[in-house]
């Protein structure tokens, strides 16, 4: 005789088939759950791995700013160097002028007396004069309003306006640091062929 289902069958068919619907259901779940994790880690690599890119990009170029700044500091400094002794050859240069107090000298030194000259306005100059300059000193000193005098630590010659307010300063070393200033930029193209 078949057996009848009881109620108790009938129970635990409907409990496994919701055990079953519940187990299909709980599988889609993790499925997409591992799914949206897989994604989730894959976006955060990708963003891990673009932020470890832009850092490596954005070190390798501080790295060759800092050594393109390096190497134009030292080319600086090489061409500083290099206009410092051009100067220091032409203060030496100068300086053996003075010394053998010769007519090159005194006719620089004239040249630069009437530049300075010009000037000023027309009116009573006191004149200081540095050794191997006496020549000079006494054309100045038959000229009417003008007062000379000698300074052996002056490597050159100054006029002044008689109250002070007004000079200029026709020293050797005045005049190199004011020619650098402003002529550094063609020396350094001359010197190293550079355009300006």
């Amino acid at each position: 005789m078949p057996l009848e289902p009881t109620l108790q069958d009938e129970l635990q068919q409907e409990i496994a088939s919701e055990i079953a619907a519940i187990r299909r259901q709980a599988e889609e779940q993790g499925e997409t759950l591992l799914m949206e994790a897989r994604n989730w880690t894959e976006e955060r690599v990708c963003e891990a791995k673009r932020r470890l890119e832009e850092e490596v990009t954005l070190r390798s170029r501080q790295a060759l700013t800092k050594a393109e700044l390096e190497e134009r500091n030292d080319l600086l400094r090489l061409k500083r160097h290099e206009v410092d002794q051009l100067f220091q050859q032409v203060g030496e240069q100068l300086a053996d002028l003075r010394k053998e107090a010769g007519p090159a000298y005194r006719e620089l030194m004239s040249r630069i007396y009437e530049n300075c000259r010009r000037l000023l306005p027309e009116e009573a100059l006191q004149v200081r004069l540095g050794p191997g300059l006496e020549g000079l000193g006494q054309e100045l000193a038959g000229q009417a309003a003008m007062t000379v005098e000698t300074d052996a630590q002056l490597f050159g010659l100054t006029l002044t306006t008689t109250n002070g307010r007004l000079r200029c300063d026709g020293s050797v070393p005045r005049l190199l640091t004011q020619i650098r200033r402003e002529r550094e930029a063609d020396l350094e193209a001359l010197l190293f062929g550079e355009d300006t």
